[in-house]
């Protein structure tokens, strides 16, 4: 009886292990460094006002259950202490599990007037 015990433990060990590194490639896409990309040049900052809709997103745990979300980019009167404009971002999403909507206001400051590069808060 024990040395079936111990084969059933072998055997979903071997499983679970192979189960785990097919699903590797997934979950490394979470962990380690962002690739650099470069910057969009000659960035359009008023084209890229309005409401943007998420249609696809990487495995992040914590946002497993939320869906449908949406970022809204709105520009504002306010400028940072260098003089360069704000953005205020609000991200909107609905818990798919409770139906509850979550809404997350931020603002965006671009490098310069023409970078598509933000530090966001």
């Amino acid at each position: 009886m024990y040395h079936q015990f111990m084969e059933l433990r072998v055997v979903w060990f071997v499983a679970v292990s192979l189960w785990l590194a097919r699903l590797s490639p997934v979950l490394a896409s979470g962990f380690g460094k962002c690739p650099n990309y470069p910057s969009m040049p000659k960035f359009n900052m008023t084209k890229f006002l309005g409401k943007w809709y998420e249609v696809e997103r990487s495995f992040y745990l914590p946002e497993l259950a939320s869906g449908c979300t949406t970022m809204t980019f709105e520009n504002t009167t306010l400028r940072d202490e260098a003089g360069r404009s704000q953005l205020e971002i609000s991200i909107k999403s609905v818990n798919q599990w409770t139906g509850n909507p979550s809404i997350s206001i931020g603002e965006a400051v671009p490098e310069s007037e023409t970078s598509s590069i933000m530090n966001v808060q």
